[in-house]
């Protein structure tokens, strides 16, 4: 009865540690949604918007976390200098 319970113990570790990897796989080749261009001017409203929390200041500008970001577009339609901008 123990050698049952460890083995699928085991089974959904394994599994887990698996959608793990490709969940982390998947999230390498996913293109930026939206990018921050040389026009920000570093006002916050872009952040402030995100409802993700994906955008933080950097050294010169705010920046967008890919993996975090919805691609939802509220950065882009709050920001008033329209410094964000589709990625291509």
């Amino acid at each position: 009865m123990g050698f049952c319970e460890s083995n699928n113990e085991n089974r959904l570790q394994f599994s887990g540690i698996m959608i793990q990897l490709r969940i982390q796989k998947f999230m390498e080749v996913l293109p930026m949604a939206y990018k921050i261009t040389s026009a920000c001017v570093s006002c916050g409203a872009c952040a402030d918007a995100c409802p993700a929390g994906a955008i933080s200041q950097g050294d010169d500008s705010y920046i967008i976390d890919a993996s975090a970001c919805l691609d939802c577009g509220s950065c882009s339609d709050t920001c008033p200098n329209g410094a964000i901008v589709p990625a291509e």
